[in-house]
């Protein structure tokens, strides 16, 4: 008799064994196909489909938010204010005459554009052996040149390049700039042509004309290019703009023009920007203001505004991105970069990230513009600044103080 029981764990029953079928298909012989299953693909559309929908609807909704809190494009914004009424009694400034253009000639050669701006250029004499040089604005005798030349000058003379000399009376001074303008009677003077200083670039061509050594050499050209050109620059509470230039220039270069390929002038030789640069610390560099903010220059100092120094409402400003304005659908206008908590434009509710759109009665699209805003501005004279904040616009009563 077998010892091994069913409980045994070395027992083990065989299993009954089972003939094997392979199915086929009947009457062929043939192994059926495994086909794969569709089901995981379908599942996948699925959910692909129901994210679409739900990006799209989502997509729509923050559209018609945005729409529904930012202005429209191409709207008048100003008739979403309750605006003051225009100041009817100003006056047109006498320097609108002053009119910027961008000639469409070819660039001239050295000689002819000597022949054409050097009678325009002038030597300017003051009783202390000081000489600078001057660029004849209008025929009825304003001519412009620096501040310093004509400082404690116990008389004032001007030169053209004939030799032809007549005496000279100081209309007034713009220190931040080192400008002045002065005033001629009694002699045949050709004003110089003006071009649009906003169309330049670097690289750009430029000569620059200046009595670098005083009268005994008499006017010098110097040829360049145009190095940088920087935008609101802060010059004595001034935004203005600068141009650098790598064309010959010193301290006794100021106040001469500085002219493009075509003959026309786009800017005024400098001999500093402000406390930033000047030639004692820096070399190989000339400084110039582009005729633009030269333009805004000359009407203050035509309106009789000769140094009583600029507004400044305590902010700085910056150009909206692209980007960010189209995504937030911002209007145009410039943002609000940094404020001083002691200054009036805080005072008066306005804070970083705001968007000005206008400043007084001037249209703000970029900080160019405001700049020439701000250099409108009088200081402890309230002007109203009109801002966007938040899909509403607002404005505020801003009394600007005197920059420092």
């Amino acid at each position: 008799m077998d010892d091994l029981t069913p409980m045994d764990p070395e027992y083990r029953e065989a299993p009954p064994e089972t003939p094997q079928e392979t199915p086929c298909y009947y009457g062929t012989g043939r192994q059926p196909e495994q086909r794969p299953s569709h089901l995981p693909i379908i599942i996948v559309l699925i959910c692909l489909l129901g994210i679409a929908n739900f990006v799209t609807v989502f997509a729509l909704l923050e559209l018609k938010r945005t729409q529904a809190a930012a202005p429209q494009p191409g709207a008048d914004i100003t008739q979403q204010f309750t605006l003051l009424p225009a100041d009817e009694s100003s006056e047109p400034s006498e320097n609108d005459d002053l009119t910027l253009s961008r000639s469409d000639e070819n660039a001239l050669s050295l000689h002819d554009l000597y022949e054409k701006v050097i009678p325009s250029v002038v030597t300017v004499l003051s009783g202390n052996d000081r000489a600078g040089t001057g660029i004849v604005l209008s025929a009825d005798g304003y001519i412009l040149t620096n501040a310093r030349t004509v400082q404690n000058a116990s008389s004032l003379s001007v030169r053209t390049n004939d030799g032809e000399t007549c005496e000279a009376t100081l209309v007034g001074t713009d220190s931040g700039s080192d400008l002045a303008l002065l005033l001629v009677h009694g002699i045949s003077l050709t004003p110089a042509e003006f071009g649009d200083s906003e169309q330049l670039a670097p690289g750009d061509s430029v000569v620059a004309f200046s009595n670098p050594f005083g009268s005994e050499l008499g006017t010098t050209m110097s040829q360049g290019f145009i190095a940088a050109v920087n935008d609101n620059v802060e010059l004595s509470g001034r935004q203005i703009g600068v141009l650098q230039t790598n064309a010959s220039l010193n301290s006794d270069s100021a106040g001469g023009p500085l002219f493009n390929a075509c003959g026309q002038v786009i800017g005024i030789n400098v001999s500093r920007v402000g406390s930033l640069v000047s030639y004692e610390t820096v070399a190989n560099i000339g400084f110039a203001i582009p005729t633009r903010d030269v333009k805004t220059i000359l009407r203050d100092l035509l309106s009789g505004q000769s140094d009583l120094g600029h507004a400044s409402l305590g902010l700085t400003v910056i150009d909206i991105p692209a980007g960010p304005q189209s995504y937030w659908n911002l209007p145009a206008g410039v943002m609000v970069g940094s404020i001083r908590f002691t200054g009036p434009a805080y005072a008066a509710g306005i804070r970083r990230g705001d968007v000005i759109v206008k400043l007084g009665d001037y249209e703000i699209a970029g900080t160019q513009d405001y700049a020439t805003a701000l250099d409108a501005c009088i200081p402890g004279q309230s002007v109203r600044v009109y801002l966007y904040r938040g899909g509403k616009y607002y404005y505020a009563d801003i009394t600007p103080e005197t920059a420092e």
